[in-house]
């Protein structure tokens, strides 16, 4: 032991509860990451995308929402079709459609990867 000003140099001990803490805080934080990067990038992207759907839904029928959460806080969702009006026929809509597809109007989505 070595003594420094008059005081005793600790040595570092390790306390069998505060390991079992750290593991299990770094297992909690390990499992999160993983389900995040899971959900982001494999999920939502080629299995299902339910909020980016409703906003192609409220997009395609210019349907404007507010959705409140809380007394204060809430998401608005603009929908305005690409196409100038939603009241077309079945052929219409399957032309403005095929347009989409060969990507001659406008984006209409969140995320213009889609």
């Amino acid at each position: 032991m070595t003594y420094t000003c008059g005081y005793k140099k600790r040595e570092k001990e390790n306390n069998p509860a505060q390991v079992e803490i750290h593991s299990m805080v770094f297992l909690l934080l390990l499992s999160a990451i993983v389900q995040w990067i899971f959900f982001t990038f494999i999920y939502e992207r080629f299995i299902e995308d339910k909020v980016r759907q409703y906003v192609d839904l409220c997009s395609m029928s210019n349907i404007s929402v507010f959705i409140l959460e809380t007394g204060q806080y809430g998401y608005y969702i603009h929908g305005r079709s690409v196409h100038g009006c939603a009241d077309t026929g079945m052929r219409e809509m399957h032309e403005n459609l095929r347009r989409e597809e060969v990507r001659k109007s406008g984006w209409y989505s969140l995320c213009h990867s889609v």
